[in-house]
């Protein structure tokens, strides 16, 4: 069993020391802020120890020409963004939290992530407690994460209110609700990047306005991507989607997009005839098995006939775009149990493009032990694939399964010993971890 108690306590020891140090070795420097900052975490993957930042009065004054009323409060912005030492015990208690977090369901590393999250603010209330009567900080020290998941509510959990008031209040949205829907809207829509959420929360009430934002050289893309979460393909919004899709740039390549979500591809096979338009009219055709197509509120279903489709028309320049945005590495969808024959269609696919996608996908052990039972056995036939690569994805897809892989581990070590030298070192590596 994991021990939280012994990690806190060293996550404890190796901030405090490496504040110190600092602290020893700049005496005439005044720190404002201290943070945590460049959080990652993967579902099934690390969760990795934070950076941590510190910046002074001096420096903010040095580099920026601003004063202590003007502080900078992006940690990846400072002079100083990362105290931590390489070698220390939290580099071996990170490679422990990460085995305890991969050694059970996703439900065990999400509670484990949690968990993480707790001690983390735990350990930033303690900093603050210990440095903020420091003879060298400021009067309004704080000490924070910085999470772009959290943004400022986090922030607000670690920072005592009365700073919080003076040194962030500002960043937060202005109270708009005296104003009328109108007003609202109005405002929502020319900081269309802000308030998206929002804009979405008035729905079919906004798509007048986000027409008309379409036109916005700046920000249209937005607009475009706001009608597409929408989901009303009216005769005006297709209508407005269309005739920018015919333009090249930003907003034409997010109302292609938006117009394959709204069910409106056919139109977009015209644009192929356009040599200026092509990848732009590509990328809208396959936008079902890219990044945002299976996580709206009806997830669009696997759907491998338009990459097929667009490989039979035999055109070098259209197979090109293809195998580009199908490449393994690039915003896979998250496939959901009713995708399974599509699935499995996908791996036994002829087109090397549509396996290598197929075989991405299929890791996702999301999908469940029943799903698992039906696909395995298939994804355990690529990994005899003619292609190396598609074998290589194979053997990736089977690991991201951990224990339910486990009737298939005899085969996938075979490939230890496969004659392409990336596939062996792959095949050495998953049995590492």
């Amino acid at each position: 069993m994991f021990e939280w108690t012994t990690f806190e306590a060293a996550f404890v020891e190796t901030t405090e020391a490496a504040i110190d140090k600092w602290f020893t070795k700049y005496p005439k420097q005044h720190p404002y802020a201290i943070a945590f900052h460049e959080l990652y975490c993967e579902l099934d993957g690390p969760i990795s120890i934070p950076s941590l930042g510190i910046n002074s009065v001096e420096k903010q004054k040095n580099e920026e020409g601003s004063d202590e009323e003007n502080y900078k409060w992006c940690p990846a912005d400072w002079h100083w963004t990362s105290l931590l030492p390489e070698r220390s015990p939290l580099a071996k208690l990170e490679k422990q939290l990460i085995d305890e977090a991969c050694s059970g369901s996703q439900a065990h590393w999400k509670k484990t992530k949690r968990h993480f999250e707790k001690i983390l603010l735990n350990v930033t209330k303690h900093l603050y407690q210990k440095y903020s009567k420091h003879p060298q900080v400021t009067d309004d020290f704080v000490v924070y994460i910085d999470d772009e998941e959290y943004g400022l509510d986090l922030i607000k959990r670690c920072v005592p209110a009365r700073l919080y008031k003076k040194h962030f209040d500002g960043l937060d949205k202005p109270n708009l609700s005296k104003l009328s829907p109108e007003e609202r809207l109005a405002i929502y829509i020319k900081d269309i990047w802000s308030y998206e959420k929002e804009i979405l929360a008035i729905g079919v009430n906004a798509i007048p306005a986000l027409i008309e934002k379409l036109n916005d050289p700046e920000n249209g893309w937005a607009a475009a991507g706001i009608l597409a979460d929408i989901g009303q393909p009216t005769e005006a919004v297709i209508s407005a989607l269309r005739k920018h899709a015919r333009t090249k740039g930003g907003t034409g390549e997010l109302s292609a997009n938006a117009l394959h979500l709204l069910g409106d591809v056919e139109f977009l096979y015209e644009l192929l005839n356009s040599e200026e338009l092509l990848n732009q009219a590509v990328d809208g055709i396959l936008k079902g098995l890219k990044v945002g197509a299976s996580d709206r509120k009806v997830p669009l279903p696997l759907n491998y006939s338009h990459a097929e489709r667009l490989l039979a028309m035999n055109s070098p320049a259209i197979e090109a775009r293809v195998i580009e945005v199908l490449k393994p590495g690039g915003s896979f969808i998250d496939p959901k149990p009713s995708d399974l024959d599509e699935l499995i269609r996908g791996l036994n696919s002829p087109h090397v493009p549509i396996r290598q996608h197929a075989a991405c996908v299929a890791g996702d052990r999301a999908l469940g032990k029943a799903v698992g039972k039906k696909l395995l056995p298939v994804l355990a036939e690529k990994l005899t694939d003619t292609v190396p690569n598609v074998r290589r994805l194979a053997l990736l897809a089977l690991s991201y399964w951990k224990s339910d892989a486990s009737p298939y581990h005899a085969e996938m070590k075979k490939l230890q010993k496969d004659k392409d030298p990336q596939v062996r070192e792959y095949a050495y590596a998953v049995f590492d971890r």
